[in-house]
């Protein structure tokens, strides 16, 4: 899938995967469907970022 990004996009693909691996596990058992598990994965990761940031 990567090959298809530009190069610039490459690195946010990256962070994306990493962002799901992260809450995979957890995430993934919560939820029947794994898009709605997904989105939930990213937006904690970023909701911790954005507070990590904010400290």
């Amino acid at each position: 899938m990567q090959r298809a990004l530009k190069a610039e996009d490459q690195p946010a693909m990256d962070r994306l995967i990493q962002m799901l691996e992260t809450h995979a596990q957890v995430t993934f058992q919560a939820f029947d469907d794994p898009l709605e598990a997904a989105f939930v994965a990213v937006l904690i990761c970023l909701i911790k970022q954005g507070e990590k940031n904010a400290a």
